[in-house]
């Protein structure tokens, strides 16, 4: 029943915001997203126009690594990503950045766990909210409180996990189920 309920919230939500704020009146052109919108423009973040590929990748990190999650977490899993892209050890494309992997004795191992693991089939109006979230931070529009916090976030994880390189970043806050953080300042963009 709550698990029902929840999901009714998220459908909800998501109607909402495909109502207040339509993707084709979102669009970039040259003007400014209104002052008493939660969205905002944010700096480019990859040096090409986006492609439906770059969507469909993000659409999945989105689903498989936050599909559970409110807007906010999803939004914010997706800011991690596009900060990587074009970053000092990282590709230059999300699909790259998503697929990106090296060996540890003979076992692959990804910076994004659910590229190495069988992935389960899709729920539709999860699928849909993850693939609309891609779209909108993909022309730069972010949710302000997001870019606030996280808008430098380059890592995150599960709030369960404790991998060793978290101490030797900055840790910007906690959205639900993961822990994000960025560089030290400094760091090499």
């Amino acid at each position: 029943m709550r698990r029902e309920l929840l999901h009714l919230v998220r459908v909800l939500l998501v109607l909402t915001l495909l109502v207040v704020f339509p993707l084709a009146q979102i669009s970039m052109s040259d003007t400014m997203v209104s002052p008493s919108s939660p969205y905002s423009e944010s700096t480019k973040v990859i040096d090409h126009t986006p492609t439906l590929q770059d969507e469909k990748c993000l659409t999945q990190a989105i689903y498989y690594e936050a599909g559970n999650q409110s807007v906010i977490g999803k939004e914010a899993v997706a800011w991690v990503v596009l900060n990587r892209v074009g970053r000092r050890g990282y590709p230059k494309t999300v699909c790259g950045v998503i697929a990106q992997s090296h060996k540890v004795e003979f076992i692959k191992v990804c910076q994004f766990s659910f590229w190495c693991e069988s992935r389960r089939k899709p729920e539709r109006v999860l699928w849909n909210e993850s693939q609309e979230i891609a779209h909108r931070v993909l022309q730069n529009i972010g949710n302000r409180a997001i870019l606030d916090q996280y808008g430098d976030a380059t890592y995150y994880h599960a709030r369960y996990v404790h991998p060793a390189w978290a101490k030797h970043k900055i840790r910007l806050g906690v959205i639900e189920d993961h822990i994000f953080y960025r560089e030290p300042r400094g760091e090499p963009r």
